[in-house]
């Protein structure tokens, strides 16, 4: 990176520290000064999370520093331009020169549940460590993220279901020509039975009535 204000070149890790504290747009060029892919913004820790890493970091955390915290900034424990989220599980307190070391030296940091001295982050010293541990960080941080997807998309999927009401009982309900043609069947049964009860009476009367014929003819 070339600083036109005072024609110097800045290191990668001078980019990546300055990374951690201001809203970037990478621009990645080509051997020819081409435009090969522009990032997006770098995002910053909101005052809630600054605040919140007040509370728990109380200062700088790096090893037998007591810079307070109002003189601290907020690190991307993975730097967002590696892939990091801007959380506070993945954040920690840092004052300028030892944020500017931590970059320098390429180290990384843990965060957990208060210890007995009350600390909440614990860095590795060894140089390179953050190369070394990013592999890692990188697939928890895609899994955690899967995760999340995965408890939103179900989520939505119950909010669906309670929307939609009950089940509609007729939404399985069949053509009209369909329940037309079952009108005219059950129509034309009853018509067939009605029918042949009507022969049945017929019969019963034509057959009284050859009785009472038959009487009267044997009646003196």
């Amino acid at each position: 990176m070339v600083s036109r204000a005072q024609a110097t070149m800045l290191s990668p890790a001078i980019v990546r520290q300055l990374a951690c504290d201001a809203d970037l747009i990478p621009v990645v060029f080509g051997s020819d000064g081409e435009v090969l892919d522009v990032g997006r913004a770098v995002r910053l820790f909101t005052k809630a999370q600054r605040r919140a890493l007040w509370h728990r970091d109380k200062g700088c955390t790096y090893p037998g520093c007591d810079v307070p915290a109002g003189w601290a900034k907020a690190h991307h424990l993975v730097h967002w331009v590696d892939g990091g989220p801007t959380d506070l599980e993945y954040a920690a307190l840092l004052c300028q020169r030892h944020h500017t070391h931590v970059h320098d030296k390429r180290l990384v940091a843990t965060v957990h549940t208060p210890d007995e001295h009350g600390r909440c982050v614990t860095w590795d010293l060894t140089p390179g460590s953050y190369d070394r541990e990013l592999p890692a960080r990188l697939t928890q941080i895609r899994r955690e993220r899967a995760k999340q997807r995965a408890t939103a998309q179900q989520r939505a999927a119950e909010r669906a279901r309670l929307d939609t009401g009950p089940p509609d009982p007729w939404i399985d309900e069949p053509p009209e020509h369909v329940i037309q043609g079952w009108v005219d069947e059950w129509m034309a049964e009853a018509e067939a039975l009605e029918y042949e009860s009507a022969l049945r009476e017929a019969e019963i009367d034509d057959a009284l009535a050859t009785m009472l014929d038959e009487e009267r003819a044997n009646t003196p």
